[in-house]
C-alpha cells in the first residue's frame, strides 16, 4: 500500500471498527506524545496506562506494533496512523538527508551532546560501529564479550523465574539485550533462553497481564527469532524447536512461530539449504496459513498458490486463504473469490478500499439471487458484527435505488443473527416503526444492550409517545439497580428524554419518586445534578 494514499478507511479496514473509534479518540484526546516517519514506518510514544512506544508500518497493510500489553495492531497504533495522516509527524527522511550532508565535526559534536545526556547510548553505538567496520561475515568477536552476554542473559533468567524482576519491566530489557548483541550470542544460548522461557512459564507467569486478559511477551520471542534466523540453522536445530513446540502447554512460542514468516527472516532462512523442509515441519502442522506466508514472503509463489486453492488442505479457512492470496496478486485473488462464492470476504475488502458500490452488489446478489445463504458466509469467523455494519455503511453512502429493499433484507439479516443494534440503526435510518416494534417486542428483546434500546425508545417517542415513557422509566429503574457509574450514565439518558416527553406536573412527581426509591444513589444523582436536575427535598 503507498502510504502517501492512506485513508480513513485503510485505518479502519485494518484494526477493526472497535479498535479504530477507540484509537481515534485517544488521537483526538492529543494522547499522541510524537512522532517521526522515517522511510515506511511511522515511530513514536502514545500515552496510554503508561507511555507506550510505537510502529506502524505504512505499506504492509498498515499494521502496528506496541509496547503496549496488546502488543499490536492496538488503539495506539490507529492514533499513531491518524496523526500520521493529519501530518503532524517529523520527517525522517529530510532529518537523515540534512545529517548526510554534514561534515565530520559536526557530527561528532552531535553525537557527544547525545551520549552527555544519555549516556546509556554509548555502548549501543559502539557496537553499530563495530559491526561496521567489521563487515558481515567477517567479525572476530570478541570471547570477553560473547561470555560477558551469556553471562547477562542467564542472569535476567534467573532474576525472572525467582520473581526478583518484574515481568513487564524485564520484557523490553531483555528484548533490547537480545536486539543490541544478536553477534554475539550462540545458538546453544538462544535455545537456552527459549527452553527456559518455555519450561518456566509458569513461574513467571506467561507474560500475562490479567487485568486486560491479554499478554505482553511478544517483544521477547520477536527478539529470539530474529536472532536465530541469521545463525546457520540445519535439520538438528529444526527437530529442537519442533520439540519444544510440543511441549509449549501455554502456547509461549505463538509470537515466535509467527516471526519466522515475516518477510526479512523468511528471506534469511530460504537462502539455508536444508531451511525449507525444517520449516515445513515446524509451521505447517502447527498453523498451515502462516506456513503459506512464510512460502509468499520467501519466494515460493507457486506453492503458495496450490495450497491456497487446495480445498482439501483443512488448515485453511475461506478468509485465510482470500488474504494470502492477495499478498500473491489481487487481481487473482478477487477472481478465486468470486469463484468460490467468498462473498463475506469480497465485502469486506471492497469496503476497506471504498468501493461502496462494489459492497452493495455483492449484498444484492446474496439477498436477491441466493449466492449465499447469510448462514454460511454471515458466521462468526467472518466477524460477523462488523461485517454487518460495513454493509449497512456502505448502503447509506452508495444509497442505491433500491435502498430501502436491501436495507430492509439487511435488517432481516441481522434479527435473525441476533444482531439487534444494527437493527435498531437501520429501523431508524428507514424511519419504520414496524421494524423497531419487531426488535422491542421480539423474544430476544432482553439482549439488546441499553444503549440501543434508548435510541429506539427516542425515535418510537415521535409516533408513539406515552409507549415510549413506560418502556423509558421501566429502563430507568433496571439500570439504577445495576448501581455502575455507566448504568447511572444510561439512566440519566433516560430521564431527559422522558422530562422532554411529559407535562411539569407529571415530571415532578415522577422525580420525587425516583428520588424517594433511589434516594441514596449518590453517584446517580451527582450525574442527575450535572445535567441541571437536583435531586429534590425529602
Amino acid at each position: 500500500m503507498n502510504s502517501l494514499r492512506l485513508t480513513k478507511d485503510q485505518i479502519e479496514h485494518a484494526f477493526g471498527t472497535e479498535t479504530f473509534r477507540r484509537g481515534e479518540e485517544y488521537f483526538h484526546n492529543g494522547r499522541v506524545l510524537e512522532a517521526i516517519k522515517f522511510r515506511a514506518i511511522v515511530y513514536g510514544e502514545v500515552l496510554g496506562t503508561s507511555r507506550y512506544k510505537t510502529k506502524v508500518d505504512l505499506v504492509n497493510g498498515v499494521s502496528s506494533e506496541c509496547s503496549c500489553p496488546v502488543g499490536y495492531d492496538c488503539k495506539h497504533g490507529v492514533a499513531l496512523a491518524l496523526y500520521y495522516l493529519k501530518g503532524h509527524c517529523a520527517d525522517g527522511d529530510k532529518a537523515l538527508q540534512e545529517i548526510n550532508a554534514a561534515g565530520k565535526f559536526e557530527l561528532l559534536k552531535a553525537l557527544e551532546k547525545l551520549i552527555e545526556d544519555d549516556p546509556m547510548l554509548l555502548p549501543k553505538v559502539a557496537n553499530a560501529l563495530r559491526i561496521e567496520q567489521e563487515g558481515e561475515g567477517k567479525r572476530q568477536h570478541d570471547p570477553k564479550l560473547i561470555a560477558l552476554v551469556e553471562k547477562r542473559v542467564k542472569s535476567m533468567l534467573r532474576m525472572l523465574e525467582r520473581g526478583e524482576e518484574y515481568a513487564g519491566g524485564f520484557v523490553q530489557s531483555f528484548a533490547d539485550l537480545v536486539k543490541s548483541n544478536q553477534n554475539y550470542m550462540s545458538k546453544d544460548l538462544i535455545f537456552f533462553a527459549l527452553e527456559f522461557l518455555v519450561k518456566n512459564s509458569e513461574d513467571y507467569g506467561y507474560f500475562y497481564d490479567d487485568y486486560s486478559d491479554s499478554t505482553f511477551g511478544e517483544a521477547v520471542f520477536e527478539s529470539l527469532c530474529d536472532a536465530l534466523v541469521r545463525k546457520p540453522i540445519n535439520e538438528g536445530d529444526f527437530r529442537r524447536l519442533v520439540d519444544l513446540k510440543k511441549n509449549d502447554e501455554y502456547d509461549m512460542l505463538e509470537t515466535f512461530m509467527a516471526r519466522i514468516a515475516i518477510p526479512e527472516n523468511a528471506k534469511a532462512l530460504s537462502k539455508l539449504p536444508s531451511a525449507q523442509k525444517g520449516v515445513k515441519e515446524l509451521l505447517a502442522e502447527y498453523d498451515e496459513a502462516l506456513y503459506v506466508e512464510f512460502l509468499i514472503n520467501s519466494g515460493g509463489i507457486d506453492e503458495a498458490r496450490i495450497i491456497i486453492r487446495d480445498t482439501k488442505i483443512a488448515g485453511l479457512n475461506e478468509e485465510e486463504r482470500f488474504d494470502l492470496y492477495l499478498k500473491i496478486d489481487e487481481k487473482e485473488a478477487l477472481e478465486f473469490a468470486r469463484e468460490r462464492r467468498y462473498y463475506h470476504c469480497l465485502a469486506d475488502h471492497y469496503h476497506g478500499k471504498g468501493d461502496y458500490k462494489e459492497v452493495v452488489d455483492i449484498f444484492r446478489t446474496v439477498i436477491q439471487n441466493r449466492g449465499g445463504t447469510p448462514q454460511r458466509w454471515l458466521n462468526d469467523g467472518c466477524g460477523l458484527s462488523i461485517l454487518l455494519r460495513k454493509i449497512f455503511d456502505s448502503l447509506r453512502r452508495n444509497r442505491p435505488s433500491d435502498y430501502g429493499d436491501l436495507a430492509r433484507g439487511l435488517f432481516r439479516v441481522s434479527y435473525r443473527l441476533s444482531e439487534y443494534a444494527l437493527c435498531v440503526e437501520v429501523g431508524i435510518a428507514l424511519n419504520e416503526p414496524k421494524l423497531l416494534y419487531t426488535v422491542l417486542e421480539g423474544k430476544n428483546s432482553h439482549l439488546l444492550d441499553p444503549e440501543s434500546r434508548i435510541k429506539l425508545l427516542e425515535h418510537l417517542s415521535k409516533s408513539d409517545p406515552e409507549r415510549a415513557v413506560k418502556e423509558l422509566k421501566s429502563l430507568t429503574d433496571k439500570l439504577i439497580e445495576e448501581k455502575k457509574d455507566y448504568s447511572y450514565d444510561q439512566a440519566v439518558k433516560c430521564t431527559l428524554i422522558v422530562k422532554r416527553l411529559i407535562k411539569e406536573d407529571e415530571w415532578r412527581t415522577y422525580l420525587r419518586s425516583l428520588s424517594e426509591a433511589h434516594y441514596r444513589k449518590i453517584n446517580l444523582w451527582k450525574s442527575l445534578k450535572r445535567k441541571g436536575i437536583p435531586q429534590p427535598d425529602r
